[in-house]
C-alpha cells in the first residue's frame, strides 16, 4: 500500500487461470455447427441481435426456402428475426471481438509451440524422441 497526496492507494493485481480449451469452446465456437471460428468459411459474422454465427452456417440458412422467400433468418440463439443484407450473408459485419480473440489465441499458441532449431519457420508439433 502506498500513500498518494494524503489518500491511501493500493495496487491490486489478480491472476486468473483460464483453461484455453474451455475458453475456445465457450467464446470461439459457432453455437450452430460447434466448429471453431476462423478467417475463411467459419468466419465469425455479427448479427443485429449481437450474437455471432459462422459464415458457413449463415450461407446454409440463406438457402432455406422460407429464407429465400422472405429474406429473413432467425438467429439460432435468440430466435430474433434478422434481415439478410442485400449483399447476402457475406455482407454481415465480421465480429471484431471474435477476431481479436482469435488473434490472441494464435499468438498464445505461437508462444507455447516451439520452432524447429534448424527450420525456424516450422513449429514442432510432435515428439522427436
Amino acid at each position: 500500500m502506498r500513500l498518494t497526496r494524503g489518500h491511501m492507494a493500493s495496487t491490486f493485481i489478480e491472476t486468473v487461470n483460464i483453461n484455453l480449451e474451455d475458453f475456445s469452446e465457450t467464446f470461439l465456437t459457432c453455437a450452430t455447427c460447434l466448429c471453431t471460428y476462423d478467417q475463411e468459411q467459419k468466419k465469425a459474422k455479427l448479427l443485429s441481435c449481437s450474437h455471432t454465427v459462422c459464415l458457413e452456417c449463415l450461407l446454409h440458412m440463406e438457402q432455406l426456402p422460407q429464407v429465400i422467400e422472405t429474406g429473413v433468418v432467425r438467429c439460432p440463439l435468440c430466435r430474433e428475426m434478422i434481415t439478410i443484407p442485400s449483399g447476402g450473408s457475406n455482407a454481415f459485419p465480421s465480429s471484431f471481438l471474435i477476431n481479436q480473440l482469435l488473434d490472441l489465441m494464435q499468438k498464445q499458441r505461437k508462444d507455447v509451440v516451439p520452432n524447429c532449431s534448424v527450420h525456424q519457420q516450422e513449429q514442432l508439433l510432435y515428439c522427436e524422441a
